[in-house]
């Protein structure tokens, strides 16, 4: 009788303690959620030029999790955006006390330095300390070329903090194995990585790519089986200080429509509706901007006269032997090299060994 008083206390106590687990875990997705949510919202209020509310809907996000750099990062974003720099250097003043990861707000605030009032650059001052900013003063009076290198890589600093999240976001899916319930919750991943559910022979990576030639690096990902990340899943770029999805997100990414970067920069996609219907079409990134701009396309449609069109950037329609178009699909313009960079530099969120 004692012995079973015994097991019945402990199947209790492992029952509460399996059930405080479980209910730190649910309160931990809730609030990354609930995170996540708010960063969004901000995104879209920035992209439509809403500054005030793009500051409260991060402000709601550092107040669920004051911990992540992200939000304070987001809020002096559009401060900088309208000009308010003194508002900004007191938002990662604020961000570098209390966050987890604190570097790329230190970065931020040697930026921004120069641009903030006495009293904040002295504040300034006494958080990361005279000599960190004694190196960035040394380091604006380098010969052009040292100055152009340290900018590129001041300016990557910035933009990785603003693709922070969705990096963050394919990692975890990757993790999980692109796992349903994983899916359902994301927020910044393509829909396309449903094609890849359960499975675990993908890898992911990412590499930064100039497409548009405006100086904002495009954030580019690629989930592939392992060792052959040329085909493209995700395209983003920074629009008005916000991370935009540059391709369309669907179920076919990846599947019956497929994405390549070539080597003049352009975005070659190719979309396939069976054995009756097929386009190859070529896009440019806009400056400053997530917007496409057709720059030709090819398209088989067994049921059209002719059956092969070219439509050049004006609109023009012409047709095309079967040899032209299927020289299209064969065109050595892909970007293969820099895509085996990729695989190499360790730029891989999740790799399959």
């Amino acid at each position: 009788m004692r012995k079973k008083k015994v097991w019945l206390s402990f199947i209790l106590v492992l029952m509460i303690i399996l059930t405080a687990v479980f209910v730190v875990l649910f309160l931990c997705i809730s609030k990354t959620r609930q995170y996540t949510q708010y960063l969004s919202l901000g995104d879209r209020y920035l992209q439509e030029m809403q500054y005030e509310d793009a500051i409260i809907a991060y402000q709601n996000a550092i107040q669920i999790d004051e911990k992540r750099a992200s939000g304070y990062l987001r809020v002096s974003t559009v401060y900088e955006t309208t000009g308010e720099y003194d508002q900004a250097g007191t938002v990662l003043l604020s961000g570098y006390e209390t966050a987890r990861k604190k570097d790329e707000i230190q970065e931020r605030m040697v930026v921004i330095y120069p641009l903030v009032s006495t009293e904040i650059q002295i504040r300034i001052e006494e958080a990361v300390g005279e000599e960190v900013l004694n190196q960035a003063a040394d380091d604006s009076v380098k010969q052009p070329e040292e100055q152009l290198e340290e900018s590129e890589t001041q300016e990557e600093v910035r933009y990785e903090a603003l693709y922070e999240d969705i990096l963050a976001e394919y990692k975890a899916v990757a993790e999980s194995n692109f796992d349903s319930t994983a899916l359902e919750n994301a927020q910044y991943v393509n829909e396309g990585v449903w094609n890849f559910s359960g499975q675990d022979k993908y890898s992911v990576y990412y590499r930064y790519a100039d497409l548009a030639g405006d100086g904002v690096p495009e954030l580019i990902i690629s989930v592939n089986e392992k060792e052959t990340p040329e085909q493209i899943l995700d395209i983003y770029t920074i629009e008005n200080g916000t991370a935009v999805r540059v391709i369309n997100s669907g179920g076919a990414v990846g599947y019956r429509e497929l994405y390549w970067i070539c080597t003049d920069h352009r975005i070659k996609q190719g979309s396939f509706g069976g054995a009756n219907h097929e386009e190859v079409t070529y896009y440019r990134v806009e400056e400053n901007s997530s917007s496409l701009v057709q720059d030709e396309q090819f398209i088989y449609d067994s049921g059209s006269d002719p059956m092969y069109t070219h439509i050049d950037r004006n609109g023009n329609i012409n047709g095309i032997s079967e040899t032209e178009y299927r020289e299209v699909f064969e065109e050595n313009d892909v970007d293969y090299d820099a895509e085996w960079n990729l695989l190499h530099e360790g730029n891989s969120i999740h790799y399959i060994e």
